[in-house]
């Protein structure tokens, strides 16, 4: 079982399909990275297809199941992690009994995850793009993945 580090390009092999992330945090909440994830349609690609690439998302997951069933292999290293990032922020809300958000998106800003910046009623400008500030599993992330997931969508998923 490989231990991810930061700027690690990963290779997922899931349920007959593959899927690449590269690393950009340490362990940042409930047992999961910060990762960046390339679209993708379950095809095998190089490392160097995934360098020339910036088409995909950031997303926080944990991987601890993929890797304890081996589906995790280490494909090459990135020196520089910060262009990955298509965000700087996390945004949280209330979610109502029907799955429906209401009422103001708290923004939290990566570097302390603990202390939110600011809340808004509207996600836009520089917090259009922010991640959900959840842990997802990552079957749930090769499904955002193969949906082309953005996180401005008012679809989360």
């Amino acid at each position: 079982m490989i231990r991810q580090q930061v700027g690690d390009v990963l290779e997922i092999h899931f349920e007959d399909k593959y899927y690449y992330i590269v690393i950009l945090t340490k362990i940042v909440m409930f047992g999961g990275n910060i990762i960046f994830a390339f679209y993708g349609n379950g095809k095998r690609k190089t490392f160097e297809d995934l360098t020339n690439s910036k088409k995909g998302f950031n997303v926080c997951t944990d991987i601890i199941l993929a890797k304890r069933e081996g589906l995790v292999e280490r494909i090459g290293k990135v020196d520089n992690v910060e262009k990955y990032f298509k965000t700087k922020y996390l945004r949280g809300i209330f979610i109502d009994k029907e799955g429906k958000p209401y009422g103001y998106w708290w923004i939290y800003h990566i570097s302390d995850l603990r202390k939110h910046v600011t809340k808004v009623k509207r996600l836009t400008g520089k917090y259009k793009n922010a991640m959900d500030q959840v842990t997802y599993p990552f079957p749930t992330v090769a499904h955002m993945i193969m949906n082309n997931y953005k996180p401005n969508n008012k679809n989360y998923l």
